[in-house]
């Protein structure tokens, strides 16, 4: 860090150093982070830190929450991350991370929040180690979007605690996944910008608190579940930018904020009355810009979702 900061990583006895929001603050993180032996809650976050993320000693087992979004942080996760034994918030949004996700992270048992959103992250999703029933806390928030990530979306890992699964603006493949059934504490599920194909499956409607649920710019066909119109809390919903068609006029009976889907064209592939729906695409194109602004941590701090 810069030297008006440096002097802070010598005293090894301070539990928290919030320096989010800062703007000034530059350098690395530096290795002298494990001489803080109390540190409980580390924040970096929206300065202009650079290099790569120090490797973690067993010196740190006290910190629990992690924080350096909105930097310019390249290289890998470490693997020593696994030394942070009592983490339990970890969020590097919008820095330049390569590599892929460490099996390490899989074996923090408290760590409940992951953000990782707007990296430059690959491979595939270690699905059976992030939600594994070695935990003391549940995995709840999984933010992945706007990486490269490929492979598959396999919920069938997921818990009856996670709220929260932003898998956006990545490579994706596969069908939707129809045993959703037991994912009852699920109010965000972001899967725009991949490329799944098949039908959306009822199953959804099982998920009775889902609030936000974005399913555009995919290759989904058919029509849109009737039992879709069941869930009561809804209130995001799009599904422009696939092949689907049908009336949807379902889905707004409770009142929903935001309904997003190809209803421009002439005849419209879906069949939605306005003011139900906000943004009708007239063509695939039209829609591009807004999937590019929108972001689910953008929705999140609104209250979206």
């Amino acid at each position: 860090l810069c030297a008006s900061y440096s002097l802070v990583f010598g005293y090894i006895f301070k539990s928290d150093l919030p320096l989010s929001r800062a703007g000034r603050l530059s350098g690395t993180v530096p290795s002298t982070i494990n001489q803080m032996v109390s540190l409980q809650r580390f924040e970096i976050d929206h300065n202009s830190i650079t290099g790569e993320l120090p490797e973690f000693s067993t010196n740190l087992s006290s910190l629990v929450s992690f924080g350096a979004r909105s930097n310019m942080i390249y290289g890998s996760l470490p693997e020593s991350i696994g030394n942070l034994r009592s983490l339990k918030v970890l969020e590097l949004e919008s820095n330049l991370l390569t590599g892929y996700i460490p099996d390490a992270i899989g074996s923090l048992p408290y760590l409940f929040r992951i953000v990782l959103v707007d990296n430059m992250l690959s491979g595939s999703v270690p699905w059976t180690s992030l939600f594994g029933t070695n935990r003391q806390f549940f995995l709840r928030t999984l933010l992945l979007g706007y990486n490269d990530f490929t492979g598959t979306f396999e919920p069938g890992t997921l818990t009856a605690e996670t709220t929260h699964l932003g898998l956006e603006g990545n490579h994706f493949r596969g069908t939707l996944p129809a045993g959703v059934e037991w994912l009852q504490s699920l109010q965000v599920l972001s899967l725009h910008s991949n490329n799944f194909a098949g039908t959306i499956p009822n199953a959804f409607s099982q998920c009775r608190y889902l609030k936000y649920l974005e399913l555009g710019n995919n290759k989904l066909s058919g029509t849109v579940p009737k039992e879709l119109g069941n869930l009561t809390d809804l209130a995001w919903f799009n599904i422009a930018r696939n092949g689907l068609h049908g009336d949807i006029d379902f889905i707004c009976k409770h009142n929903v904020f935001n309904v997003q889907t190809d209803c421009g064209g002439s005849p419209p592939e879906i069949i939605c009355e306005q003011p139900c729906c906000s943004v009708c695409c007239e063509e695939k194109i039209t829609c591009q810009a807004f999937f590019l602004n929108i972001t689910l941590e953008f929705l999140i701090a609104n209250g979206f979702a």
